[in-house]
């Protein structure tokens, strides 16, 4: 028969929380989704390719802009509306004020979304009606 002195259960107690502590921030860390679009307009251009890091924060998604297609002679803040730079990272990601994005489809639709506009203002000089 094995006998637990106090001072070994309170070790056995923190050993269980250390352990799951380091299972929920590994949930929370491991949660990226990498997603490629390619932009859909009429105008045929030859790039409408977008790639974005979509990450779990807080629960909820957040948009990252890895990739989008370059406007000869133009800086992308002067053809690129409605994203924010993150200041941990340096990193641009899109400004979502509707539903929080709970789920990687939500995300995905957002960024489509974000992309098919995006690539109207860089094709047409002009943003969606």
């Amino acid at each position: 028969m094995t006998v637990l002195t106090n001072e070994t259960a309170v070790y056995a107690g923190f050993g269980f929380l250390a352990l799951l502590l380091f299972a929920f921030v590994r949930s929370q860390k491991g949660s990226s989704v990498r997603f490629e679009v390619v932009a859909q307009t009429l105008y045929p251009h030859k790039d409408h390719t977008y790639r974005f890091l979509l990450k779990k924060m807080n629960g909820y998604y957040r948009c990252y802009i890895t990739r989008a297609p370059i406007f000869p002679g133009k800086k992308p803040k002067y053809y690129m509306q409605g994203y924010e730079t993150d200041p941990k990272n340096n990193t641009p990601f899109i400004i979502w004020r509707g539903e929080p994005l709970r789920t990687v489809e939500a995300a995905k639709n957002n960024c489509r979304g974000w992309a098919n506009a995006n690539q109207l203002l860089m094709d047409y000089q002009r943003t969606p009606d």
